[in-house]
């Protein structure tokens, strides 16, 4: 995909590479790049309180959608990774599933092209897709999609767990601890060779969750370990780290801000819109604010605020 970015980069600034005998072809294509686009106008209609509106023909939506039926809309709940990370990320994957280009708006979606409508479906059936541990939410690009940003309840996320048992290093003892904190998805490599062949490193479990915002995510869960008689006798603690910990909203029961700043928050005047209503309240006491300095000494202490009646 860089290549042909580069290659349309190069043609359009009309320096070919170095050494490298221009074809015929690709002196078309470079003076179809240099073409300058033709418009037309179209005079708009005026309706309600002099706003103009342009009707579009139907043909014409219907050209353009060729070039995005096999697109998908991505977007990241809180603050999204730069541009050039996903973009060199993507790079990765664009063999595999034929990624011609990715592009960015300005609200901050990205838009990700492919050259076949069934890799693009298979790009989505093997999500969920985390760009630096931050989960990305990803959705078929429709015609008159209107392109918001929605909080969602469930996410994906990368969880390590500590101190996880000898006995339960493998696929199943991993996904009774892990419902503790939400639903597993999957391993990465390295934990797949470890539940199998139980190689590698034992310091903690990383497993990919679904986690749901209508639950606090914990930073310990117990589990009950059995004696040989299956008596659940002992307790034991797992220590859970999120490598991204999102906001969490409980009044909404969605990720993507916090209590404080969720839209649901009822209004608290400031303490200037108080202090004025007090002061245009009709019922306020009549009298004169005194400012004097605390002690005997010159300038020693504060200023204090003598609000007793103005005598007569």
């Amino acid at each position: 995909m860089s290549g042909h970015l580069d290659g349309q980069l190069n043609a359009y600034e009309g320096n070919p590479i170095e050494g490298q005998k221009r074809s015929r072809a690709n002196v078309v294509h470079e003076r179809t790049l240099r073409e300058k686009l033709q418009m037309k106008y179209h005079e708009p209609i005026v309706i309600n309180g002099g706003t103009t509106m342009v009707r579009v023909p139907l043909s014409l939506t219907m050209e353009g959608r060729k070039k995005w039926g096999n697109c998908l809309v991505g977007s990241f709940i809180e603050r999204k990774p730069l541009f050039h990370s996903v973009q060199f990320m993507t790079l990765k994957l664009s063999q595999k599933y034929e990624i011609k280009d990715i592009m960015m708006n300005e609200k901050g979606f990205f838009f990700f092209k492919f050259e076949e409508e069934a890799m693009m479906f298979q790009c989505l059936e093997d999500g969920p897709w985390l760009f630096q541990n931050k989960p990305i939410l990803l959705q078929k690009w429709q015609p008159k999609m209107e392109i918001n940003k929605e909080a969602p309840q469930f996410i994906p996320l990368w969880v390590k767990l500590f101190d996880v048992p000898l006995e339960l290093w493998n696929a199943e003892g991993l996904s009774y601890i892990a419902s503790g904190v939400g639903k597993p998805l999957g391993v990465d490599k390295i934990m797949e060779d470890t539940c199998r062949f139980g190689v590698g490193q034992i310091s903690f479990a990383r497993v990919l969750m679904e986690v749901d915002a209508r639950c606090p995510l914990p930073a310990v869960t117990k589990i009950q370990m059995p004696n040989e008689r299956n008596l659940a006798l002992k307790v034991m603690d797992v220590k859970v780290e999120y490598q991204w910990h999102p906001s969490q909203c409980a009044r909404c029961c969605v990720f993507g801000h916090g209590e404080v700043s969720c839209p649901r928050q009822p209004r608290v005047e400031s303490q200037g819109n108080i202090m004025e209503n007090v002061q245009n309240s009709p019922d306020k006491d009549e009298g004169f604010l005194k400012v004097s300095r605390r002690g005997k000494g010159k300038g020693v202490g504060g200023p204090r605020i003598d609000n007793r009646p103005n005598p007569q």
